[in-house]
């Protein structure tokens, strides 16, 4: 198993990495913000916005380095790697961009928390957004922190504690679950629960006894963050529920998939792909997602390489995620036109079975432009989609429930969600 890196200083990270961070100067850091980061306001509009720059880029001697507000930011927003991700942080850039701090998460455009669950289920650790499916995060622990996590606001303190006491949540969760027969599916995640493998394999056979359940799915970065944990010892639990289940008739048990986030042909080294290997060649089927990141593999082929190569392991690329709104994220996020021209390129240069969905998270679902969801309204880096869910689909499963302040109800009474695009940077440099 290898080491873990926590890292809250930037001379730490400094120490680790053999190398002096780069800290541009005030100059230079106002010019990256105002060309690749702050979006297009004009007018009125422009005063809160600019008075948030000034607090990052005022300075009487404007030229100083600012290493100062950069060393706060990492001590509340710190690094934590493996040594295996550390050895692959050396050697692409394209895996260290998604871990290393940048002076431009200082940006304060965007979101704390873009996504939460839209129902209250009253259960610490158990969200849920869809009428089939929900969300159970046994752990807030990662093997690496990502630094465009649609979590990154979260605690991920191990001092503290993650959701409760861990077995009074399980039990209240199971039970949430088992009362309501609409629940099909579980997406256990988190932070990452392979960190702590023989608590998940019991929460699974503990969800495995209710007899509604189709499916029971585990998301993870272990083929990123520290893959030669896997091995076939280690796996063989996993082959065996899959292959047998004494509780429920054959036929009746929820299978295990595993979801991988692997982003770019990089990670794929011959330790992930062992790795993966093993997972596929021993009844665990998987299916990989994507961020479409900014600089990292915002080009459509790299993205083709990444799915073929998957598709050899037996790995199904199934989802291309928009980059979410995150505040401090923006130097990372296409525009909704870079992510719908990427799509298109792969729709017309890559077989359908490398191809996966490319998908937008909303604050109320995950939508698909142009299949099941479309823009209505457009108002500079503000767009409004209208989506396929409706206000009773939400009060199915929570009578209480109200149209949040960011959404409004179409004639067809399905939803229309506000979402905040980032503008393509031609487009920020022309009007800046």
């Amino acid at each position: 198993m290898s080491k873990y890196h926590h890292i809250n200083s930037l001379i730490k990270l400094e120490q680790l990495l053999e190398t002096r961070y780069e800290i541009p100067n005030r100059a230079v850091a106002r010019e990256a913000v105002r060309s690749e980061s702050f979006p297009i306001i004009e007018g009125n509009e422009a005063k809160d916005a600019e008075s948030e720059k000034s607090q990052i880029l005022s300075d009487s001697a404007s030229d100083s380095p600012f290493r100062a507000e950069f060393e706060k930011f990492i001590f509340q927003h710190p690094l934590r790697f493996t040594d295996y991700l550390l050895r692959q942080i050396k050697r692409s850039p394209a895996v260290a961009k998604q871990y290393l701090p940048d002076p431009r998460e200082l940006d304060p455009v965007g979101l704390e928390k873009p996504l939460t669950g839209q129902i209250n289920t009253g259960v610490p650790g158990l969200e849920r957004m869809y009428l089939d499916r929900v969300i159970l995060m046994p752990t807030s622990q990662c093997f690496a922190y990502c630094r465009f996590c649609f979590r990154k606001n979260y605690s991920h303190d191990s001092r503290e504690p993650d959701y409760g006491n861990p077995q009074d949540t399980f039990e209240k969760a199971l039970n949430y679950i088992r009362n309501d027969e609409r629940i099909k599916e579980v997406l256990i995640t988190g932070g990452d629960p392979l960190m702590f493998r023989d608590k998940v394999l019991e929460l699974i056979k503990k969800l495995r006894t209710i007899p509604q359940l189709t499916g029971i799915r585990i998301g993870t970065r272990i083929f990123s963050s520290d893959p030669e944990l896997i091995t076939e010892e280690w796996i063989r639990p996993f082959k065996k529920l899959n292959s047998t289940s004494p509780n429920l008739p054959a036929g009746r048990q929820a299978p295990i998939s595993i979801s991988s986030h692997l982003n770019h042909p990089d990670e794929l080294t011959e330790e992930c792909m062992r790795a993966l290997l093993l997972c596929t060649q021993n009844r665990i089927p998987l299916y990989n997602q994507t961020v479409l990141l900014k600089g990292i593999n915002d080009d459509p082929k790299t993205l083709i390489d990444l799915f073929r190569k998957l598709r050899q392991l037996g790995v199904e690329p199934y989802r291309v995620y928009m980059a979410d709104p995150l505040k401090g994220t923006q130097y990372l996020r296409t525009s909704l036109d870079e992510f719908t021209q990427i799509k298109k390129y792969l729709r017309a240069y890559a077989s359908g079975r490398v191809v996966p969905s490319f998908v937008v998270d909303t604050r109320i679902g995950k939508v698909e432009l142009g299949t099941d969801a479309e823009i209505v309204q457009r108002k500079k880096n503000t767009v409004w989609i209208k989506t396929a869910y409706t206000a009773g689909i939400f009060r199915s499963m929570d009578p209480n429930w109200e149209i949040p302040e960011y959404c409004k109800q179409a004639d067809d009474k399905s939803l229309i969600v506000e979402y905040e695009d980032s503008l393509p940077l031609s487009i920020k440099k022309k009007k800046g």
